[in-house]
């Protein structure tokens, strides 16, 4: 039986479950959330009468790598209980145990089933960006990308590391605020876990938002995470502008940056960043970031944007996205600063149009 259908029917017997943890009622399955590793469900806090997320992990996972992950993922969680901007656990994380039938044999089996709470938010960034009759406001998509900062910042200032920043790893709640989600494949800096792989490129990140450091050899250097967090939250920013990703705009597509990671495979760990570093020397300019400007036809807010928006947006871009992770903006003040800068030019431009209209003025 194909996965999906296993998902479905695995979902359906955890639905009927009732009230899991004697608070989580009403579980509704979204089949678009969570992925082959793990089953999400809507819920209600009968405790809170809040409305809540549960994530279970699947259960053929439960021994494996992504096992593993998702405990981290629980373990982390409850490390940044009450840090702004990153997504919080709700109640007790818990196991729910599942009597199912074999289907051959006809005998009954237990199956556990690990699950975490967690607060539920309206929607992802991406489908914030993806599902608007007409693109949010320049001001709001960068107040987005300033509240994912201050959730980068906060997850390095306690030590850790997202590893995974993409459109649908922002979360919007109530009140437009943003926090930064699927905490699983963070890690700290300091952390020596064995129960990792010593190289599991594979199993982390998406490699249209990965730093090209990561790609290129640089996936288990753990000095390298922090700046590699930057690189990623501004190919957000800049897909999230200009309606193209990042990668693509460079002109480096899915194939090109796989052939970059197997390039880098064969080559001896120590060598391999020395490596990239070189090859960068070689190429400066070859892969330069474009500029917002060359995308402002596709964007109405973009298209009357004033010169000094424009400007404090390539420079933004630029800063976080610069190949070159030793000349990377990769501090939280510099970062946060260059966000506020674009921020407030791009509200100005909204409130010169708006006068504007009021006037009669095109």
């Amino acid at each position: 039986m194909a996965a999906g259908n296993d998902n479905e029917r695995l979902a359906q017997i955890i639905a009927s479950a009732g009230v899991v943890g004697g608070r989580f009622g009403g579980l509704e399955y979204l089949p678009d959330v969570g992925g082959a590793f793990s089953l999400c469900f809507g819920a209600r806090d009968t405790v809170t009468a809040e409305s809540v997320f549960l994530k279970f992990l699947n259960p053929k996972h439960n021994g494996d790598l992504r096992g593993r992950f998702f405990q981290r993922e629980v373990r982390i969680c409850r490390q940044l209980e009450g840090r702004e901007n990153i997504v919080q656990i709700r109640g007790e994380p818990g196991v729910l145990t599942l009597e199912l039938t074999h289907m051959d044999t006809g005998l009954r089996f237990p199956m556990a089933c690990q699950y975490l709470p967690m607060e539920r938010a309206k929607r992802s960034f991406a489908q914030y960006l993806l599902l608007q009759r007409r693109p949010p406001s320049l001001h709001r998509r960068l107040g987005v990308i300033h509240d994912a900062a201050k959730g980068v910042g906060r997850l390095h200032r306690v030590g850790f590391c997202h590893r995974d920043l993409k459109p649908d790893n922002i979360l919007l709640f109530r009140g437009g605020l943003a926090k930064l989600g699927d905490l699983g494949t963070c890690r700290a800096r300091d952390e020596n876990d064995g129960a990792l792989e010593a190289d599991y490129l594979g199993q982390v990140g998406q490699v249209g938002y990965t730093a090209p450091e990561i790609l290129c050899g640089g996936w288990n250097k753990r000095e390298l995470y922090p700046g590699a967090d930057w690189f990623s939250l501004g190919a957000v920013l800049f897909e999230a502008v200009t309606g193209f990703p990042l990668y693509v705009a460079v002109g480096l597509h899915g194939e090109d940056l796989w052939d970059m990671v197997a390039h880098f495979r064969p080559v001896p760990e120590n060598a391999r960043l020395p490596m990239y570093q070189a090859i960068v020397s070689d190429i400066a300019g070859e892969y330069p970031v474009p500029s917002v400007r060359d995308y402002a036809a596709s964007d109405p807010f973009l298209a009357r944007a004033s010169d000094s928006t424009l400007d404090s947006l390539d420079h933004l871009v630029r800063g976080l996205c610069h190949f070159d992770f030793r000349r990377r903006t990769s501090s939280f003040p510099g970062v946060l600063r260059a966000i506020e800068i674009s921020r407030r030019h791009a509200l100005l431009d909204e409130q010169r149009r708006a006068q504007r209209i009021l006037r009669g003025q095109p």
